[in-house]
């Protein structure tokens, strides 16, 4: 039997509490004990998803019914998750091993961020055009495995470079294998064409403005 290639895309929603004690509740980027791109013992590129399975059930939050997605027929089911601080969790699947985990976030900071993983190597901050102008800015970590985003509502109108601050909202924490880092890093990022962003990455220099750049879609 030919080797199946799994794409598979566990989706986690977690509900959105408007609470004054939002702050206590359990972090699931705060409270993983292994180093990125490990994330509660679960590695990309490392851990079978079986695997992942019995760790999710034991992550606080997450119920006991992630059992049934042992099956993997049932790899798109909804978990109610509750005391936890971020939004969701998205992992992907490849030859049944985890190939990304992606964490969505509500209330994070940059600073929160630098706090938790220090400075990063490298941005990418660029922009598309459609009836309007949409900003996209990447903080990358290649040792750590990680690929950050940022919301870059702040811009340079004379330069139309985007800007970020320490209070600069986070929207998601990516873990990928940060073996071959650079040649899935494209891959991770789905949409981008000819190697985008490892052309356009920049040495992080700090806050501030960032140099920015126009992604075109390339058509036949």
């Amino acid at each position: 039997m030919n080797k199946r290639i799994w794409n598979i895309f566990l989706i986690i929603f977690l509900p959105v509490l408007i609470s004054s004690c939002s702050s206590n509740r359990t972090s699931l980027l705060k409270e993983s004990s292994c180093l990125p791109p490990c994330w509660f013992d679960i590695t990309p590129g490392v851990t079978k998803f079986d695997d992942a399975v019995d760790l999710l059930i034991k992550i606080p939050g997450i119920k006991s019914d992630a059992e049934k997605l042992k099956s993997k027929l049932e790899y798109n089911k909804i978990l109610d998750l509750s005391n936890v601080r971020e939004n969701g969790l998205q992992i992907s699947v490849s030859n049944e091993y985890v190939s990304r985990i992606s964490i969505f976030t509500s209330g994070w900071m940059y600073s929160e961020i630098k706090n938790l993983y220090g400075e990063p190597e490298y941005y990418l901050s660029y922009y598309q055009q459609f009836e309007s102008i949409h900003r996209f800015v990447f903080i990358i970590y290649p040792k750590s495995g990680l690929i950050i985003s940022l919301e870059a509502n702040e811009f340079n109108p004379e330069t139309n470079n985007s800007i970020i601050s320490f209070d600069s909202k986070v929207t998601s924490v990516t873990f990928i294998s940060s073996e071959h880092f650079f040649e899935h890093l494209d891959s991770n990022l789905v949409g981008y064409q000819n190697n985008f962003i490892t052309k356009k990455l920049e040495p992080w220099q700090g806050l501030g403005e960032l140099e920015t750049t126009k992604y075109e879609i390339l058509t036949n």
